[in-house]
């Protein structure tokens, strides 16, 4: 019974995190480098639980000539995991010339098994019967030119050495954030994503240790158990990613830009001409209103590959292509609605697919007939400097006064069924125990989950109360779309 619920779960489980590799390798066209490296993480683990799997069952009896080549495979898992954490990390856009000697160990350790490979088909099938009469033997893979038990041990030293290596920058990367007086929300949240991802690798890895020293000890299949953790890491990394794919765009921002003549990052001289191009071809002419636009056809016309044409999206715009077309898409439906007369008579069906949307139903919420629908979505975020704590008194989507208390740098507020024409109010009280001087205050709002302002203050001590900052907003929602009238009263104002 138990091995019966193994194997729905590895079945179920694999198909669901296969799904989840193509659609986000294939179907969702982000063509940058890092989101490659991690799908391909997800789908080298779920082929590694799938195999692992078919060990406890007689599949390769049925089809021999699968024996042991799923190996390569395999073993590409960690060196892509620690290549996923290196390249979000650096913003690389590319492989290093010296990454492809990590490829040689698994060479070898393939062409180890070359003696099975080549073994008369007859012969081959007695030898996997002998192995899966007698499971141990797989893992002492007595089918391969080492001797018994060192190319497992070869195998987890190796595995080990880039779970290390990984866990190691990623410790760095975490320490050099927190000296960092300003972290964007975006990379706060690849940083909880990618300390995330190294735990559950990592953990995986313990655990496939701790599972083949004790297949000797359980009445259970040791390889289903063995798949069974495979692939539940697998779903915990799929869960996260559909939850949040935001963490597909990496880091926003130009956190490299000190580098000079690194050809493994976007320098401040692509920044430069990416911005140029993107500028000048949009000035010219309006190739996003053709609803077939895609990444593929901006990249040709403005010279550039789609990998780094969407990486220059992901960290300038912190958004994929998608969002970031659709918003060149909405921007020009509110100006023609504003500035032309005829948009004014025209039905939302023909707005939509004149600034080329393909349905009215793919345009965000917010807008309906040139205006803001009666109730949206208003997020409030507030960053400030330092690490500190926060009292915040606000109106929730009821209109009834909330406290909310906060430790940390940032907060964020969603009001809920905002009417138009109505005003949203927000104090916070900010503690400052070390008295810091030259602080300031980051705020943004976004409608529909979408940022519409940004601003950047300074924020000076109260002088009754000088442990205290006072921040306080009051935004006005207007009827013309995306104007906001907004004032921020700092200090003790």
């Amino acid at each position: 019974m138990q091995n019966l619920v193994l194997y729905v779960f590895i079945s179920i489980s694999g198909i669901f995190c296969t799904a989840v590799a193509l659609l986000y390798n294939f179907f969702n066209r982000n063509y940058s480098f890092s989101s490659r490296l991690l799908t391909s993480v997800i789908f080298f683990l779920t082929y590694a639980g799938i195999n692992t799997g078919l060990f406890a069952t007689h599949f390769f009896i049925e089809f021999p000539f699968l024996w042991r080549i799923t190996m390569f495979p395999q073993m590409l898992m960690p060196l892509a995991a620690f290549f996923y954490v290196r390249s979000i990390i650096n913003q690389e856009v590319r492989f290093k010339k010296t990454d492809f000697w990590a490829l040689l160990p698994i060479l070898f350790y393939t062409v180890n098994f070359y003696p099975v490979y080549s073994m008369p088909l007859p012969e081959k099938i007695k030898l996997i019967e002998t192995m899966l009469s007698n499971k141990s033997l797989i893992s002492l893979e007595i089918d391969g030119l080492l001797p018994n038990k060192i190319g497992l041990s070869l195998r987890m030293i190796y595995s080990l050495a880039f779970a290390i290596a990984q866990s190691i920058i990623l410790f760095r990367w975490n320490a050099k954030m927190k000296k960092q007086e300003t972290i964007v929300s975006q990379n706060i949240e690849m940083l909880k994503w990618l300390n995330f991802f190294t735990w559950v690798v990592n953990l995986i890895f313990i655990l496939l240790v701790a599972a083949t020293f004790w297949q000797n000890q359980t009445t259970l299949n040791v390889f289903l158990v063995m798949a069974a953790i495979i692939l539940s890491g697998a779903i915990a990394l799929c869960t996260y990613l559909v939850s949040k794919p935001q963490i597909l765009y990496g880091l926003k921002g130009w956190l490299q830009l000190n580098e000079i003549n690194n050809t493994l990052i976007l320098l401040q001289t692509d920044k430069e001409r990416f911005q140029q191009k993107i500028k000048t071809y949009f000035k010219n002419n309006n190739s996003f209103v053709d609803p077939d636009f895609k990444l593929t056809d901006l990249a040709n016309r403005i010279g550039e590959s789609p990998g780094l044409t969407t990486t220059f999206i992901n960290q300038e715009y912190g958004k994929d292509f998608n969002h970031f077309i659709n918003d060149m898409r909405i921007g020009y439906m509110n100006n023609q609605i504003l500035n032309n007369p005829l948009w004014k008579s025209y039905s939302h069906e023909a707005r939509a697919k004149m600034a080329g949307f393909k349905s009215r139903h793919l345009i965000p919420s917010l807008f309906r007939n040139g205006i803001l629908i009666d109730k949206i979505l208003v997020s409030l975020e507030v960053e400030v400097s330092f690490s500190t704590g926060f009292q915040v008194w606000y109106r929730n989507s009821r209109n009834k006064p909330s406290i909310k208390q906060v430790k940390g740098r940032n907060f964020s507020i969603c009001v809920k069924k905002v009417k138009r024409d109505s005003r949203i109010e927000l104090l916070a009280l900010v503690s400052n125990p070390k008295q810091l001087d030259n602080q300031h205050v980051t705020l943004s709002i976004s409608i529909e989950n979408r940022e519409i302002q940004k601003i950047c203050l300074p924020i000076q001590r109260d002088e009754n109360y000088p442990e205290w900052h006072k921040i306080s907003f009051d935004y006005f929602v207007d009827e013309k779309i995306n104007i906001f009238n907004a004032q921020a009263f700092n200090g003790s104002s």
